[in-house]
């Protein structure tokens, strides 16, 4: 399906998308190995539709071992969606052999070289301590460690997919419609909480607002969270 499609659901894409990534990284050699065998990410028109019958196969075969149900029924639901055959082969053609994600690096490089008096803990990947040490940037600048020995890291990952919800959110409504959802939720404890939370940790790091925001979705974010919480906390 389009993500031009008005109804397209976003946010079960996003669940889709994650489950995805966590079932291929679990099954890695699998995973490479049907991309190899169908030359991913060039395919041919020819082959995309054994290629995405395969594809199907290998995420239903591992989705029993997602432990929660929401992300499986959303998966399960966007395996069975109609496939658009000619965009897929667009999407699939004219790339790098042998790369799924081109420029992946950069997303670490250039932040890191961009903030040289701050200090960087990095889940540990080979590919990005090869090219921090190519692009001969100071050891002392990162430490890579793996994710699942430290807390730090995982909490971190929590709450970048809090903020990618959150705008998600914000920008799936009109301000208008935006006003009478959160006016209805205006005594819903946990939602004043939470929008007191997002407020509070825009003021003690600014860099949120200027790294992933247009001037328009800050406006959003600072009417939504003026409306849950005491006016009187959010007046700067």
């Amino acid at each position: 399906m389009s993500s031009n499609d008005v109804v397209y659901p976003k946010n079960k894409a996003d669940f889709f998308k994650s489950t995805v990534t966590e079932i291929a990284y679990n099954h890695q050699k699998e995973f490479v190995n049907l991309a190899k065998k169908y030359n991913v990410p060039n395919v041919v028109r020819e082959r995309l539709v054994n290629f995405y019958k395969e594809f199907k196969v290998f995420i239903i075969g591992h989705i029993g071992e997602i432990p929660d149900k929401l992300p499986i029924a959303y998966t399960k639901e966007f395996v069975d969606k109609a496939v658009d055959y000619d965009s897929a082969s667009i999407l699939l053609s004219g790339n790098k052999e042998d790369v799924l994600i081109d420029k992946y690096v950069e997303e670490y490089t250039v932040w890191v070289s961009s903030f040289p008096s701050s200090y960087y803990i990095i889940d540990k990947q080979d590919a990005i301590e090869r090219s921090f040490k190519n692009l001969n940037i100071p050891e002392s600048l990162a430490v890579f460690e793996d994710s699942k020995q430290n807390s730090g890291l995982q909490l971190a990952d929590y709450i970048v997919n809090i903020l990618k919800t959150y705008i998600d959110f914000l920008n799936n409504y009109e301000t208008s419609d935006l006003l009478k959802i959160v006016q209805e939720e205006k005594n819903n404890p946990t939602l004043i909480e939470f929008a007191t939370i997002l407020h509070r940790s825009r003021e003690y790091s600014p860099l949120l607002n200027i790294s992933v925001m247009s001037r328009f979705l800050l406006k959003e974010m600072q009417f939504f969270e003026n409306i849950l919480i005491d006016k009187s906390e959010c007046v700067k």
